[in-house]
């Protein structure tokens, strides 16, 4: 409990500063965290290789829009309207949006959508202080989850919807994080090395947004057993909000569900096939 009270603290201290924990702060931030469980080394040789591979993604991840590949939209365009009949993003858009002003929701929707890295890597450093065999498993899974990501955008990169409207493709969509953002960008911020990383704005398939949470929920289940479930609020409030800002298709969000099973799946058989059988030991709070 002290873990969540800490890491949300000091996410909600970053996000006043002026910017948004990306995974490089949330490192350092973990890192503060071993030092007062007197375990900084334990942190390092657990973390570092993680870290490294996530950063490895960001960097890659921002090439697949300058290799000048064919953009796809019609599919996912022509799968939301067949299962929904209309495009989802314009039927949540029709009922929820407020024209004059940013409602609560929609700083809700902007918040969970912000958290993208933030609540993975939280998990994962709660789950280190508990259990560090489930820890491994769930780095394991969200790192394979990750890449799995890449080689999709790699070899089918596609449009979201919000550049979708913004070319003509279909009606125009309203920006609904452009309002409520300006709530995030007080202050200077912190140094981050994301700022010479680029953005990859054609990776809307699958939605990784909607599979990290969904990564978060399988392992909380398996961890914490029903208590895992009350999570189920807020996966959710992420899916209906990605769709609603007009981040993602529907389609994108139940590809990275699936995603977000198979390697859960995938991750838990190699652990059985090829891991230790030993438990590793929890992490000592004793200075």
């Amino acid at each position: 409990m002290l873990t969540i009270v800490y890491f949300t603290v000091t996410s909600f201290l970053m996000a006043m500063a002026g910017g948004w924990p990306t995974p490089d702060k949330v490192v350092i931030v973990g890192l503060v965290l071993a030092f007062l469980l007197a375990k900084p080394l334990t942190f390092l040789k657990d973390w570092v290789p993680f870290v490294f591979l996530l950063a490895a993604y960001e960097y890659l991840r921002g090439l697949v829009p300058s290799l000048g590949w064919t953009v796809h939209v019609d599919p996912l365009i022509r799968a939301d309207e067949f299962l929904f009949g209309r495009l989802p993003t314009v039927i949540l858009q029709d009922i929820l949006w407020v024209a004059d002003h940013p409602t609560w929701y929609d700083y809700i929707f902007t918040i969970t959508y912000l958290l993208h890295f933030t609540l993975p890597l939280g998990f994962a450093l709660l789950l280190w202080t508990r259990d560090r065999t489930s820890f491994r498993k769930f780095i394991a899974a969200l790192t394979i989850l990750s890449f799995a990501g890449f080689l999709t955008y790699l070899f089918y990169p596609a449009m979201p919807p919000w550049l979708a409207s913004y070319n003509g493709v279909i009606p125009p969509l309203h920006d609904v994080m452009v309002r409520t953002t300006d709530l995030f960008k007080r202050g200077p911020g912190l140094p981050t090395i994301y700022v010479i990383m680029s953005p990859n704005m054609v990776a809307a398939m699958p939605s990784l947004h909607a599979a990290y949470p969904m990564m978060v929920y399988l392992y909380a289940a398996k961890v914490f057993g029903r208590k895992g479930h009350l999570f189920l609020p807020y996966l959710l409030t992420v899916w209906i909000g990605i769709i609603y800002t007009a981040n993602h298709w529907a389609i994108d969000v139940i590809a990275g569900a699936l995603y977000a099973v198979v390697a859960f799946i995938m991750t838990e058989f190699l652990w059985r096939r090829f891991g230790r059988s030993e438990q590793v030991p929890a992490i000592d709070r004793s200075p």
